[in-house]
């Protein structure tokens, strides 16, 4: 399930929802509002507005106290919300491979129009595409990629140990 939390900026309360696997990536580093706040309300009256429009943000992403310039509002909102979707890849720690797996560089074919964790994810059967438009966040497809390169590298060693042990015979 998607994540939100709700969080307050210079007196005005918003939640903010992770983006879906798919859509993250694809927003991962843009710096536009109206592509990263599409997922953000504001609490407005009791109501949530969406951030979806040019005029929504000029209009609710603002410093009601008018000290802090609006610019400054919708940059430190931004940074909140990419923070929320993307902070955790300031401690992820990739897996290692072992020198016993060889490149195979340029024999693998990869399409230019699909990231390569979500192409590796479907292809193994991790995840549907649905899943990953609906239900995994980019953290998901973090951790579920993890886990295919832990099985795929373990395969990898148990069949070096496997041809060193034939090699003997």
């Amino acid at each position: 399930m998607i994540k939100a939390q709700s969080v307050e900026l210079y007196g005005q309360t918003y939640r903010i929802q992770l983006f879906a696997a798919i859509e993250g990536f694809e927003r991962f580093d843009q710096h536009s509002p109206l592509v990263l706040l599409q997922k953000t309300s504001v609490v407005v009256e009791d109501q949530l507005k969406i951030l979806d429009s040019a005029e929504t943000i000029d209009a609710y992403v603002l410093d009601p106290t008018h000290v802090v310039a609006p610019v400054a509002v919708v940059k430190a909102l931004m940074n909140v919300v990419h923070r929320f979707n993307f902070g955790f890849l300031d401690t992820w720690q990739p897996m290692e491979k072992p020198h016993v797996v060889e490149n195979t560089k340029g024999v693998a074919r990869q399409s230019k129009n699909l990231n390569p964790m979500i192409s590796a994810l479907l292809q193994n059967h991790y995840a549907t595409l649905h899943e990953l438009e609906t239900l995994y966040s980019v953290k998901d497809v973090f951790v579920l990629y993890d886990a295919l390169l832990e099985e795929q590298i373990n395969k990898a060693l148990a069949y070096h140990v496997q041809s060193k042990q034939r090699k003997r015979h």
